[in-house]
């Protein structure tokens, strides 16, 4: 009953505070969008 009563507490706090949203829905969506362009299978050869 406790830890409950502890999670929903963080739930609530995390609801609250903006940044908190924002990195739970944004990094994860930005690190796969990195992934994605640094694995892709691209054929074209890249001059430096």
């Amino acid at each position: 009953m406790r830890t409950m009563a502890i999670v929903r507490r963080v739930f609530k706090q995390m609801l609250r505070d903006k940044r908190t949203l924002a990195l739970m829905f944004l990094a994860p969506l930005l690190i796969m969008a990195l992934m994605y362009f640094l694995f892709q299978n691209n054929t074209t050869q890249w001059r430096l």
